[in-house]
Protein backbone atom coordinates (compact mmCIF):
# COMPACT_ATOMS: atom_id res chain seq x y z
CA UNK A 1 0.00 0.00 0.00
CA UNK A 2 1.65 3.21 -1.28
CA UNK A 3 1.21 6.36 1.35
CA UNK A 4 -1.48 7.83 -0.09
CA UNK A 5 -3.38 5.02 0.06
CA UNK A 6 -2.64 4.56 3.67
CA UNK A 7 -3.75 8.63 4.27
CA UNK A 8 -6.75 7.53 2.91
CA UNK A 9 -7.89 4.27 5.33
CA UNK A 10 -6.59 6.67 8.48
CA UNK A 11 -9.03 9.61 7.67
CA UNK A 12 -11.62 6.85 6.83
CA UNK A 13 -11.10 5.23 10.66
CA UNK A 14 -10.88 8.93 11.76
CA UNK A 15 -14.12 9.70 10.76
CA UNK A 16 -15.64 6.41 11.77
CA UNK A 17 -14.41 7.14 15.27
CA UNK A 18 -15.78 11.15 15.20
CA UNK A 19 -18.94 9.87 14.39
CA UNK A 20 -19.61 7.54 16.93
CA UNK A 21 -18.48 10.49 19.62
CA UNK A 22 -21.73 11.69 20.24
CA UNK A 23 -23.11 8.64 21.40
CA UNK A 24 -20.20 8.23 23.25
CA UNK A 25 -20.44 11.80 25.35
CA UNK A 26 -23.88 11.02 25.96
CA UNK A 27 -23.14 7.92 27.65
CA UNK A 28 -20.40 9.12 29.86
CA UNK A 29 -22.92 12.03 31.33
CA UNK A 30 -25.37 9.68 31.83
CA UNK A 31 -23.17 8.12 34.14
CA UNK A 32 -21.73 10.97 35.57
CA UNK A 33 -25.25 12.02 36.66
CA UNK A 34 -26.52 8.75 38.20
CA UNK A 35 -22.90 9.55 40.01
CA UNK A 36 -23.61 12.98 41.25
CA UNK A 37 -27.56 12.13 41.80
CA UNK A 38 -27.52 10.96 45.32
CA UNK A 39 -25.28 13.35 46.32
CA UNK A 40 -27.45 16.38 45.19
CA UNK A 41 -30.63 14.77 46.61
CA UNK A 42 -28.57 14.06 50.23
CA UNK A 43 -26.84 17.76 49.91
CA UNK A 44 -31.11 18.97 49.15
CA UNK A 45 -32.66 17.21 52.23
CA UNK A 46 -29.38 18.10 54.84
CA UNK A 47 -30.25 21.85 53.73
CA UNK A 48 -33.75 21.24 54.79
CA UNK A 49 -33.13 19.62 57.85
CA UNK A 50 -30.46 22.71 58.85
CA UNK A 51 -33.11 25.57 57.67
CA UNK A 52 -35.89 23.77 59.54
CA UNK A 53 -33.34 23.04 62.98
CA UNK A 54 -32.31 26.88 62.64
CA UNK A 55 -35.96 28.15 62.36
CA UNK A 56 -36.77 26.38 65.73
CA UNK A 57 -33.52 27.31 67.32
CA UNK A 58 -34.78 31.35 66.35
CA UNK A 59 -37.76 30.41 67.99
CA UNK A 60 -36.91 29.57 71.09
CA UNK A 61 -35.66 33.01 71.99
CA UNK A 62 -38.77 34.64 71.75
CA UNK A 63 -40.59 31.64 73.67
CA UNK A 64 -38.22 32.38 76.45
CA UNK A 65 -39.11 35.98 76.61
CA UNK A 66 -42.48 36.01 76.07
CA UNK A 67 -42.81 33.57 79.37
CA UNK A 68 -40.11 35.86 81.34
CA UNK A 69 -42.06 38.92 80.43
CA UNK A 70 -45.31 37.65 80.44
CA UNK A 71 -44.62 36.91 84.41
CA UNK A 72 -42.43 39.98 85.46
CA UNK A 73 -45.85 42.10 84.30
CA UNK A 74 -47.71 40.74 87.15
CA UNK A 75 -47.62 41.33 90.94
CA UNK A 76 -48.97 38.01 91.34
CA UNK A 77 -49.78 34.71 90.10
CA UNK A 78 -51.67 31.80 90.44
CA UNK A 79 -52.38 28.44 89.39
CA UNK A 80 -54.50 29.58 86.57
CA UNK A 81 -52.64 32.39 85.60
CA UNK A 82 -48.95 30.04 85.16
CA UNK A 83 -50.88 27.65 82.94
CA UNK A 84 -52.02 30.66 80.38
CA UNK A 85 -48.64 32.00 80.24
CA UNK A 86 -47.10 28.35 79.23
CA UNK A 87 -49.85 27.88 76.80
CA UNK A 88 -49.36 31.32 75.05
CA UNK A 89 -45.82 31.14 74.99
CA UNK A 90 -46.46 28.10 73.66
CA UNK A 91 -47.73 29.45 70.76
CA UNK A 92 -44.92 31.35 69.75
CA UNK A 93 -43.05 28.01 68.67
CA UNK A 94 -46.12 27.27 66.02
CA UNK A 95 -46.10 25.28 64.13
CA UNK A 96 -43.65 23.27 66.05
CA UNK A 97 -45.37 20.38 68.38
CA UNK A 98 -46.24 22.32 72.02
CA UNK A 99 -45.25 18.49 73.42
CA UNK A 100 -41.57 19.22 72.49
CA UNK A 101 -41.27 22.67 74.28
CA UNK A 102 -40.17 22.28 78.14
CA UNK A 103 -40.54 25.37 80.05
CA UNK A 104 -39.76 26.59 83.82
CA UNK A 105 -39.92 29.83 85.57
CA UNK A 106 -38.60 30.89 89.08
CA UNK A 107 -38.65 33.90 91.35
CA UNK A 108 -35.01 34.73 92.56
CA UNK A 109 -34.67 36.76 95.93
CA UNK A 110 -31.68 38.89 95.92
CA UNK A 111 -30.68 39.72 99.16
CA UNK A 112 -28.52 43.40 100.05
CA UNK A 113 -25.17 41.21 99.80
CA UNK A 114 -25.67 39.83 96.51
CA UNK A 115 -26.94 36.19 97.65
CA UNK A 116 -29.79 34.94 95.06
CA UNK A 117 -32.11 31.95 96.05
CA UNK A 118 -35.19 30.55 94.90
CA UNK A 119 -38.06 32.37 95.89
CA UNK A 120 -40.68 30.12 93.93
CA UNK A 121 -40.37 27.89 90.36
CA UNK A 122 -42.97 26.28 88.25
CA UNK A 123 -42.01 24.00 85.60
CA UNK A 124 -43.90 22.79 82.45
CA UNK A 125 -42.13 19.54 81.47
CA UNK A 126 -38.72 21.06 83.76
CA UNK A 127 -38.44 20.05 86.97
CA UNK A 128 -38.93 23.36 89.46
CA UNK A 129 -36.02 24.67 91.41
CA UNK A 130 -36.75 24.03 95.12
CA UNK A 131 -37.61 27.06 97.56
CA UNK A 132 -34.97 28.33 98.88
CA UNK A 133 -32.29 26.89 96.73
CA UNK A 134 -29.19 29.10 95.98
CA UNK A 135 -28.96 30.45 92.24
CA UNK A 136 -25.52 31.53 90.41
CA UNK A 137 -26.56 35.12 88.39
CA UNK A 138 -24.29 35.82 85.52
CA UNK A 139 -22.44 38.91 86.08
CA UNK A 140 -24.33 42.11 85.75
CA UNK A 141 -27.66 40.87 85.69
CA UNK A 142 -28.38 42.09 89.47
CA UNK A 143 -27.39 45.21 91.54
CA UNK A 144 -27.54 43.93 95.56
CA UNK A 145 -29.51 46.65 97.56
CA UNK A 146 -31.43 47.66 94.41
CA UNK A 147 -32.28 45.06 92.87
CA UNK A 148 -34.67 43.16 95.36
CA UNK A 149 -35.67 39.96 92.88
CA UNK A 150 -35.48 39.04 89.30
CA UNK A 151 -37.51 36.65 87.13
CA UNK A 152 -35.82 33.88 85.29
CA UNK A 153 -37.50 31.75 82.33
CA UNK A 154 -36.02 28.72 81.03
CA UNK A 155 -36.66 26.75 77.85
CA UNK A 156 -36.24 23.67 76.13
CA UNK A 157 -36.84 22.54 72.67
CA UNK A 158 -36.75 18.80 71.82
CA UNK A 159 -35.76 18.72 67.94
CA UNK A 160 -36.19 15.39 65.99
CA UNK A 161 -34.94 15.80 62.43
CA UNK A 162 -37.27 14.65 60.25
CA UNK A 163 -34.48 12.19 58.22
CA UNK A 164 -31.31 12.97 60.01
CA UNK A 165 -32.60 11.58 63.44
CA UNK A 166 -31.08 8.32 62.67
CA UNK A 167 -27.60 9.76 62.84
CA UNK A 168 -28.33 12.58 65.35
CA UNK A 169 -31.21 11.55 67.64
CA UNK A 170 -33.13 14.59 68.98
CA UNK A 171 -31.46 17.76 69.79
CA UNK A 172 -31.73 19.62 72.51
CA UNK A 173 -32.02 23.51 72.42
CA UNK A 174 -32.13 25.49 75.21
CA UNK A 175 -31.97 29.03 76.44
CA UNK A 176 -32.87 31.25 79.19
CA UNK A 177 -33.73 34.81 79.93
CA UNK A 178 -33.52 37.25 83.10
CA UNK A 179 -36.18 39.95 83.47
CA UNK A 180 -36.22 42.46 86.38
CA UNK A 181 -40.29 42.79 87.53
CA UNK A 182 -41.92 45.60 86.49
CA UNK A 183 -45.00 46.48 89.06
CA UNK A 184 -43.82 45.19 92.26
CA UNK A 185 -40.00 44.48 93.72
CA UNK A 186 -41.24 41.06 94.08
CA UNK A 187 -43.80 38.77 91.84
CA UNK A 188 -45.61 36.65 94.26
CA UNK A 189 -47.18 33.15 93.92
CA UNK A 190 -50.84 33.05 95.45
CA UNK A 191 -51.57 29.34 95.46
CA UNK A 192 -49.59 26.45 93.80
CA UNK A 193 -48.14 25.62 90.58
CA UNK A 194 -50.21 24.07 87.40
CA UNK A 195 -49.99 20.22 87.18
CA UNK A 196 -47.45 19.12 84.98
CA UNK A 197 -48.50 18.24 80.96
CA UNK A 198 -49.78 14.91 80.63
Amino acid sequence: MTMHGSFHVIARRTAARASDLPANVAGASAIEFALVFPLLVAMFFTLVELADGWGAKRKLYPLTRTLADLVARTNTVNQSDLKNVFNAASAVMQPYESKDIRMRITSIDIDAAGKATVLWSCGFGLDRLPKGAGVTLPDGIAVPGRTPSIIRADTEFHYTPTIGYMITGTIVMRDEIYMTPRLVPRVGLADSCPPPPT
